[in-house]
């Protein structure tokens, strides 16, 4: 229960659970957080930092954290060795400084996968494993948990053609997801029934802008609805698309799988458990049967602005441009959730919660002294060399563009008869 000062009863039965792995993520995350606080609702968060990150979550976490905050949300902050230190030597390794620029991006790569395969399969075993051997919340733990990332809104599907019980989901603010699946769960139809990992499509959101007037529909006094993706873009691809939205991403109950179902590493984040025997072994059937139109939840999937999207991560500004013109429909069913948060915890309260929501800086945090990721220098080199790579493709990008006019001049040139003179090097 709670009071309109945001004050919650500690601890409450049920909740989810949520594996999230973060990369310069800031501007995203205050928003995350308190979104899924209030539609999972998320009770229990696992969050590691990927050590290429130059930005710190800490001030953002600590405001949310129940020990803090009063707030019904357990934060656990995993450092490397909270979960590589048996396998840090199978991590692929770092080239010498003096290689390729090229070689640096795909290795920093795959150092990701590996660590995000790593950490999911980890994150997974330990919300198991609080549930079964006296965790704070001990049986009464959560037993769904997301794997999402940091610019992925799970929301319910009401306009799915083949949805099931649609007339139980409830409105932002007057129950939750976890209320619709308790509803529906008993129900051999539901996709809830009896399965351990379910697939969610996602829906992506595009960087197309709207009205002043559009985006503060519904928004609270105080709140800058340029702050929050899940009001300031409305713009989405064709529904049911898989082009642009992508793949599926899981949700897995850990009550329904095996001690042992996390014992290996996850293969990727979209089917992270697909062999045989193992828990999503029908994952791929499913997400044929039960499609898009069938599904009750939904993923929102934003693009965000050019700075938050481009923040450690310029080279992707081709995908960011593909989404600028996105004509497949808008959405407006999420935007009733910032009122109601609002209406949760009072206007003060939830001021001070999301605090700083939307804002993209540099950001560099205590990393050192909280232990995050690699040591400071090492990190340092790392990003060095990715910023010397970015100024190495620029340059190559001014010496085409460069070249492209001069071939350009020379073709009008001749089409004209006149003779062309070659400038020296």
């Amino acid at each position: 229960g709670s009071t309109n000062d945001g004050a919650m009863y500690r601890r409450t039965d049920g909740g989810f659970a949520c594996c999230l792995l973060i990369k310069d993520s800031n501007s995203w995350l205050t928003e995350w957080i308190a979104y899924h606080i209030l539609v999972l609702p998320m009770k229990e968060l696992i969050v590691a930092v990927d050590p290429h990150s130059v930005q710190s979550p800490l001030s953002i976490l600590r405001r949310f954290n129940a020990s803090t905050s009063g707030l019904d949300l357990d934060i656990t902050l995993w450092h490397d060795e909270d979960y590589l230190a048996d396998v840090i030597n199978e991590m692929p390794l770092y080239p010498p400084l003096g290689a390729p620029p090229h070689l640096w991006t795909d290795r920093i790569r795959q150092r990701y996968l590996f660590r995000q395969n790593i950490f999911m399969s980890r994150c997974l075993a330990e919300i198991q494993r609080r549930r079964s051997s006296g965790g704070e919340r001990g049986e009464n733990g959560a037993e769904w948990v997301f794997l999402h990332d940091v610019d992925e809104f799970i929301t319910f599907h009401r306009d799915g053609i083949n949805v099931l019980g649609k007339e139980l989901m409830p409105q932002y603010g007057e129950g939750t997801i976890l209320d619709y699946i308790k509803a529906t769960q008993h129900d051999t139809k539901s996709i809830f029934y009896s399965e351990p990992c379910l697939p969610i499509p996602r829906l992506l959101f595009g960087s197309k802008e709207s009205s002043k007037e559009q985006i503060s529909s519904n928004v609270p006094p105080g709140f800058d609805p340029l702050q929050f993706n899940t009001l300031r873009y409305r713009h989405h691809v064709s529904e049911g698309s898989p082009s642009l939205s992508g793949f599926v991403k899981p949700i897995i109950n850990v009550r329904r799988s095996s001690r042992d179902a996390f014992d290996v590493p996850a293969t990727d984040p979209h089917c992270p458990y697909h062999k045989v025997g193992q828990i999503c072994r029908n994952y791929t059937i499913m997400h044929h049967l039960k499609g898009y139109d069938d599904s009750p939840l939904i993923m929102n999937h934003y693009v965000g602005s050019w700075e938050a999207f481009s923040f450690g991560r310029k080279w992707f500004l081709e995908r960011f441009n593909e989404t600028k013109e996105v004509s497949g429909g808008q959405k407006d069913e999420i935007r009733p959730w910032l009122s109601a948060f609002v209406g949760r915890f009072g206007s003060a309260k939830a001021a001070m919660l999301l605090e700083g929501a939307g804002e993209v800086h540099y950001d560099y945090g205590p990393l050192r002294g909280e232990r995050l990721g690699v040591p400071y220098g090492h990190s340092d080199e790392v990003l060095k060399q990715v910023l010397a790579e970015e100024k190495i493709k620029e340059k190559q990008r001014q010496e085409k563009a460069k070249k492209q006019k001069f071939t350009t001049k020379i073709k009008n040139f001749r089409r004209k008869g006149e003779k062309v003179i070659i400038p020296s090097v």
